[in-house]
């Protein structure tokens, strides 16, 4: 499921923009989604989450490690 979006225009001062695009271009992001992530937006979805954690437990079930799987869930679900 992919969020809807909309486009907008802010004006930046040249010197933030440009230190900006350098950034985006280092960590290899779009300007976007590096504008989101420190806006904190890049949220996980709920089927992100239900696949993390369905990859996590296939892990743990492979490696004979018991641990509580609600207790591990609610501590994920309550991190968001």
């Amino acid at each position: 499921m992919q969020t809807q979006t909309i486009r907008t225009t802010i004006s930046l001062p040249v010197d933030f923009h440009s230190q900006l695009r350098i950034r985006a271009l280092r960590e290899k992001k779009s300007f976007s989604d590096l504008i989101q992530d420190l806006l904190g937006l890049n949220v996980v979805t709920q089927d992100d989450f239900l696949s993390n954690s369905l990859d996590f437990f296939e892990k743990t079930r492979k490696s004979g490690k018991q641990i509580n799987g609600v207790s591990y869930i609610r501590k994920m679900r309550d991190s968001r």
